[in-house]
């Protein structure tokens, strides 16, 4: 696949690139509130990271600095939470990132920095275990992880600056090896409908998109995205990308072109994200220790209607 951004020319011809953010009209969304506050106590974050959602629309929400991950319904009421500070098995140090797998059983895969692993935890019967750590040599830190439609994890490694794959029969696949755009901080990714992972570079001032199918790394980059610290996806491929620089997010269609922004004045520091089935989208605010939501209202900049 041709990188991002010439795949966004292709697609808004006759522009032969993308046009600035600013110059095509804002995706309208309307704020819906927060819930959470900073705190320790149950529907309280300290420092709330990544975001992921459930078949059923449960939220979770890897609380970093509480060591845990708190489930909450889509109004933002407090279910029930999972983990305590430590080492062993259902313990965790600085979770940054949770992702669900959405199948019969629903499974928890938790990058924690901390504790330089990947730890599943089964919630139907509350089982946990390692899917990978770092081996003592410090070539591990996990920074974000999502789950494939077919089960594939997806984790983004800040400590060798690369992605890597686990089959659900544990094959991993990395990305070093592969042509690449060289990521400066790669933070949480997700996947796509297509199946291909987006990652956020907030060093980078991008996002960056790799397949894992032989093609070279893509990336897309704009000026008006000052520095990405997550992205979330819809169901039709739509991208929302938390901009904790400009404090904002901005929205790109499937093909990487901008189709707006929203949030400035409401986010203090947006570094996670996720859309529910029915349009909304979630924002962990980690300067304000709370996660926002936003009803999405526009489809794309000629129609104007979100379904």
């Amino acid at each position: 696949m041709a990188a991002l951004a010439a795949l966004c020319a292709q697609a808004c011809a006759p522009a032969p690139s993308p046009p600035p953010l600013e110059s095509v009209p804002v995706l309208q969304a309307r704020y819906l509130g927060a819930f959470g506050e900073q705190g320790d106590q149950e529907g309280q974050f300290n420092k709330p990271a990544g975001l992921s959602l459930s078949n059923d629309g449960t939220l979770y929400v890897a609380d970093a600095g509480n060591h845990r991950v708190q489930a909450f319904n889509p109004n933002g009421v407090f279910i029930r939470a999972y983990g305590r500070f430590g080492r062993d098995a259902g313990e965790m140090d600085q979770p940054v990132d949770v992702a669900v797998r959405r199948q019969a059983r629903t499974l928890l895969y938790i990058a924690e920095r901390g504790n330089a692993r990947v730890q599943a935890l089964d919630t139907q019967d509350e089982r946990y275990w390692t899917l990978i750590q770092d081996d003592g040599s410090g070539s591990f830190e996990p920074s974000g992880v999502a789950v494939g439609r077919a089960g594939d994890v997806y984790i983004a490694n800040a400590a060798s600056l690369s992605i890597m794959r686990v089959s659900p029969q544990g094959y991993v696949q990395w990305t070093r090896g592969m042509p690449l755009i060289p990521l400066r901080m790669p933070a949480r990714l997700r996947v796509g409908p297509d199946g291909a992972a987006v990652v956020a570079d907030p060093l980078g001032g991008r996002v960056a998109r790799v397949d894992f199918a032989g093609s070279p790394m893509d990336s897309w980059e704009d000026a008006q995205i000052g520095a990405p610290a997550a992205a979330a996806v819809d169901s039709e491929g739509r991208w929302y990308v938390c901009d904790i620089r400009k404090k904002r997010i901005a929205a790109l269609d499937p093909q990487g072109c901008p189709t707006g922004f929203f949030g400035e004045g409401t986010l203090s520091e947006p570094v996670g994200a996720a859309v529910s089935k029915n349009n909304v989208l979630y924002v962990a605010d980690q300067g304000e220790h709370n996660v926002k939501r936003f009803r999405l209202l526009n489809r794309n900049r000629a129609e104007g209607l979100l379904p």
